[in-house]
């Protein structure tokens, strides 16, 4: 690489990190935005041009990835998260006592009625 390029590298580098630094805007998450892109800016090897698109998704990868479980179920409807598993999965570890309560007794035994017609 020839020491011109080098040289603007560096200049844009010194750009940015300068704009990082002074750049003061309360109340808008600009300065997590500055820190991603600045820490993107010294890693070798990311792809030219990267674009806002990818950006937001890596940033976006990384931010759930780091979130706790109770953050990443926020906002989403228990209709939406069951969904994604079957009856078997969601009864996994659950006593009988458990699955039969809130039934009434005359439901079980209408229950068990039935099954022994069956057999």
């Amino acid at each position: 690489m020839s020491r011109w390029a080098i040289n603007e590298l560096m200049g844009h580098y010194t750009m940015v990190e300068y704009g990082v630094k002074n750049y003061q805007n309360e109340g808008e998450p600009l300065p997590q935005i500055f820190d991603e892109l600045l820490s993107q800016y010294h890693l070798e090897g990311v792809k030219m041009p990267y674009t806002t698109e990818e950006f937001i998704r890596d940033v976006n990868r990384r931010v759930i990835s780091e979130a706790t479980l109770q953050e990443r179920l926020e906002g989403l409807p228990k209709e939406e998260v069951l969904k994604n598993y079957s009856l078997e999965d969601r009864l996994e570890g659950v006593s009988l006592e458990d699955r039969l309560q809130g039934l009434s007794l005359e439901e079980i035994e209408t229950y068990m009625q039935k099954l022994k017609s069956q057999n």
